[in-house]
């Protein structure tokens, strides 16, 4: 015997136990414990008569899963709608081809008082199906008082963003329209057409209506012209968020918010009240990459986590107080700095120490990350420094560049503003190549750079799995530096490296 909880997303499972040769004991008890019963079995329709007259007068769990479409016997879905007042769960998966399934749900348009979740989940099968399947005008009689999840897939409400099913009791709502589809209230075209702002406004008197939110998931759904002045709106429950456009999208930890480029400043200000009080030790830029996306992520923690210095932290140690990922899809990426120069003002650094900076596939133009010394002046409590891939040339420039600025400005007023990272005590470059083409040699401007740090403490210089760089070139750091670590890493050839790890005393 065996038991599958019910919960919101089912996939082939029936949440029901499966029994097999019981005795007749077992079966009388089976056969009065109504419960056992409230999730028909539409594959039999007998069964399923039976199931229906035997949990009564419980609530119903009515559930066609995708997989199992074409060996249901759906006849008996019609008859479920004599017991509208029993439907608790509806979770349908359909196509454009179960005519079954899209008359039950036309026929949903009665006030289910004691539905608590529906889940409709809709695929055209065809080219010449329609890509969004539109719920009826009155779908669920415009009256489920005590719906508190929705999830719809590549479906269409009547009523948009004024549907009166957006109500308070809401704590979970999912809406997820596939990127190639139609725009569920029309194409772009006759949404500005018609009224630019409207969609926009509906969109915010919507979350109002759901204060209790805790799931909000919405995909290729979102008005696409918001505006700079929209209101705040607050959602104290909400645990996780995700927004999406065709365009990008950003994520904060479970979060995602979707916004053009234009649309940073207001939602980091959003992501700014949620960590409002938490005071940062480290923090990690660095870039994504995925088959057919390319963006930016910044993680940041209250501590300092064993595995920082990972070319790519997986946070096994500590997980991130917070994650900010900016998306894009497609290869090219324009916006990096951008994304970066308006999320790294939101961090409360007084208490910073450590700061990874991990862009290391080669992706980015390191003028795309920073092209200035600006954002790192703003670090003066930074301890430890990580560098991962090209990044590094651009970064040391930006060190360099500094501290030649510095020296030749003894006397200046300006000389604390124009210092860069000036607690540094410890520097790793991880992943560097030292004779990166089209980059000047970043072994004599690092050796340069420390030098130049002399008198400023930079006590520990850790190298880790960098190509190019020779042991004549580590000995050449050891002067301007109190330590030196280097792993020894030096290519046999293309597969086969050398990694032991070995500390080199200065």
């Amino acid at each position: 015997m065996s038991t599958r909880p019910l919960g919101f997303h089912f996939g082939v499972r029936r949440p029901w136990f499966h029994i097999t040769r019981v005795c007749r004991y077992w079966r009388t008890v089976a056969l009065n414990f109504r419960i056992l019963w409230t999730t028909p079995d539409f594959e039999l329709p007998s069964l399923a008569r039976a199931m229906l007259e035997r949990s009564k007068p419980l609530p119903l769990d009515i559930f066609v899963p995708r997989l199992r479409l074409r060996s249901l016997k759906l006849d008996m879905l019609a008859v479920t709608l004599n017991e509208m007042d029993r439907i608790k769960t509806v979770h349908l998966n359909l196509s454009s081809s179960s005519t079954i399934i899209q008359d039950f749900i036309l026929k949903l348009v009665e006030r289910l008082s004691i539905l608590h979740t529906i889940h409709v989940e809709y695929v055209a099968d065809s080219w010449s199906a329609p890509v969004v399947f539109a719920l009826p005008v009155k779908f669920l009689g415009d009256d489920a008082p005590n719906l508190t999840e929705i999830y719809l897939q590549n479906c269409r409400l009547s009523q948009g963003w004024d549907s009166p099913l957006l109500h308070q009791n809401i704590t979970s709502f999912i809406w997820d329209v596939h990127d190639a589809v139609k725009h569920p209230f029309g194409s772009i075209s006759e949404q500005q057409e018609t009224s630019p702002g409207m969609y926009s406004t509906d969109f915010f008197k919507a979350l109002e209506n759901m204060p209790l939110l805790e799931v909000l998931e919405l995909d290729h759904i979102l008005p696409h012209s918001i505006p700079r002045d929209a209101p705040v709106v607050a959602l104290p429950r909400l645990r996780r968020l995700r927004l999406v456009t065709m365009r990008h999208r950003l994520r904060h930890g479970g979060f995602v918010m979707a916004a053009s480029s234009e649309e940073l400043e207001p939602l980091f200000a959003i992501v700014m009240q949620q960590i409002s009080g938490i005071s940062f030790r480290t923090l990690w830029i660095g870039n994504v990459e995925r088959s057919t996306e390319r963006g930016v992520r910044l993680q940041a923690w209250s501590n300092t986590p064993s595995d920082i210095e990972r070319a790519i932290p997986t946070s096994t140690s500590t997980t991130p107080d917070v994650t900010i990922e900016f998306v894009w899809r497609g290869a090219v990426i324009t916006g990096a700095r951008r994304v970066v120069d308006a999320a790294l003002p939101i961090f409360p650094i007084d208490m910073l120490e450590t700061l990874h900076i991990g862009f290391r596939f080669g992706v980015y133009d390191a003028k795309h990350f920073i092209s200035d010394y600006a954002a790192l002046r703003h670090y003066s409590t930074i301890k430890n420094l990580i560098v991962t891939g090209p990044c590094a040339y651009q970064i040391l420039f930006i060190l360099s560049f500094s501290a030649q600025h510095v020296n030749t400005l003894q006397e200046s007023d300006d000389h604390g503003q124009l210092d860069v990272l000036p607690s540094l005590t410890a520097l790793t470059f991880t992943h560097v190549d030292f004779a990166s083409p089209g980059y000047p040699a970043l072994g004599p401007s690092l050796c340069r750079f420390l030098k130049s740090r002399l008198n400023k403490g930079v006590e520990k210089l850790r190298l880790s799995v960098c190509d190019n760089l020779t042991k004549s070139m580590v000995d050449s750091f050891r002067p301007y530096v109190g330590r030196v670590e280097w792993d020894g890493f030096e290519p046999i050839s293309q597969h086969s490296y050398h990694r032991q790890f070995a500390m080199i005393p200065a």
